[in-house]
């Protein structure tokens, strides 16, 4: 596997924020994520436990009922706080 620079995770985080901010309150998965800045699943999602370390994003579970079926679902999603603050700055 080849090394990835500070820079360029720091890059890659920046790009999961945003597709985070953007599904809003809603969340998104670690497979739409990764789908969406073509990443491995499994790469993302260790970069998603790093964010979440930082208090910056936080994971919702939830569960569904189809029929007679239950599914269970992890959403990501941003904290309140640093919600505002990311539309802050991209407002400017």
């Amino acid at each position: 596997m080849s090394r990835i620079s500070k820079d360029r995770l720091e890059i890659i985080k920046s790009d999961i924020l945003r597709e985070v901010y953007d599904s809003g309150l809603n969340g998104i998965t670690c497979a739409s994520i990764a789908k969406s800045i073509a990443r491995d699943e499994e790469f993302i999602m260790s970069l998603l436990g790093e964010i979440q370390k930082q208090d910056i994003i936080k994971l919702r579970k939830i569960s569904t009922r189809t029929g007679k079926e239950f599914s269970k679902k992890k959403l990501w999603v941003m904290n309140d706080k640093f919600y505002d603050k990311y539309k802050e700055l991209l407002d400017r």
